[in-house]
């Protein structure tokens, strides 16, 4: 996806959950007793980055340890010098590692869990700052971040020009996507081409399969991010920005989603459709004086309160 402007929010938002964290990390070669503190130590532009992402590597995976990881990683990637293009395989690890989890299986659930999303979108933003990652390399993280940092702002954002940045983003990726091909019109993505007949042909056969995987998993990211915005359908703020970005994934699915992705979409406008005619399970959409306001309504409701402020919004002089 194009680099635009709700990463770099996000990117900002980021940096300020990582410093505190970094803050406390000790850097005189001691550790926290879990192991996780040793791992980024003399994380300077001299120290020896690879062994650093190596170490935290093997933290990754435990979920009561990725908040640490995550700061410390973030610090080193960030630190002028310390991570060159030969660190490109120890960071994709690292990356892949702390999605997979304990079970050594891609999870992309333990991203979404609250409590670790900001320790995620702090440190893919940074990585993809960084740019250490290889072309093929980053083919990879660009679909993570649809996960991580895309998703991520759709659900956790209460600013609603940063949802509607972010809901147009995932419009854009939609509009991104290509034609299905023959072969990926079946029910899951398999071994879909055929035996390679020489070393040239099983070149180009596994790179072809990497390519199909790669838009399998945008597609998905893609489509977990439209029913992110269907959770918040709610908020009044967020409504029209989350009905515009639904409606774009679903009018592209038959030619752009593979059938299990399909059916979620036809899915999510079904669920659309009963929200906005009030036909829901749940009773229809909540109360709208009860629905959840954003920052800056906040702030603008403490402005109409303050004695200085008139009822047509002029600020006095005394």
């Amino acid at each position: 996806l194009a680099r635009r402007g709700w990463r770099g929010a996000l990117r900002c938002g980021a940096g300020r959950m990582s410093e505190p964290a970094a803050k406390r990390v000790r850097t005189d070669g001691g550790c926290s007793g879990d192991g996780v503190g040793a791992a980024a130590d003399g994380a300077g532009p001299a120290a020896d980055g690879r062994k650093a992402l190596v170490r935290l590597t093997a933290h990754a995976a435990h979920a009561k340890k990725m908040a640490k990881v995550a700061s410390m990683a973030v610090r080193l990637l960030r630190t002028p010098g310390a991570l060159t293009k030969e660190a490109a395989p120890e960071l994709l690890e690292l990356l892949a590692s702390s999605l997979r989890g304990e079970s050594g299986e891609e999870e992309l659930a333990r991203c979404r869990d609250p409590a670790l999303r900001p320790a995620y979108s702090a440190l893919f933003s940074a990585a993809d700052e960084a740019r250490v990652l290889r072309l093929r390399q980053r083919e990879q993280l660009d679909v993570w971040l649809v996960t991580t940092v895309l998703e991520g702002t759709i659900v956790t954002t209460d600013d609603s020009f940063e949802f509607q940045r972010a809901c147009k983003e995932l419009r854009e990726g939609v509009d991104a996507l290509p034609p299905l091909e023959e072969e990926e019109r079946g029910e899951e993505l398999r071994e879909i081409l055929p035996a390679p007949g020489g070393e040239a042909d099983e070149v180009e056969g596994a790179e072809r399969r990497r390519q199909l995987r790669l838009l399998w998993a945008r597609r998905v990211a893609l489509v977990g991010c439209a029913e992110a915005a269907l959770a918040r359908h709610s908020v009044a703020w967020a409504r029209t920005a989350a009905e515009m970005a639904i409606d774009a994934l679903a009018s592209a699915a038959d030619e752009k989603l593979p059938p299990p992705l399909h059916r979620r979409a036809e899915a999510l406008r079904n669920q659309l459709r009963d929200m906005k005619t009030g036909k829901s399970k749940g009773g229809g959409r909540r109360n709208p004086t009860a629905e959840k306001v954003s920052s800056f309504e906040k702030a603008q409701s403490r402005w109409a309160k303050d004695k200085d402020v008139s009822a047509r919004g002029g600020v006095g002089f005394g």
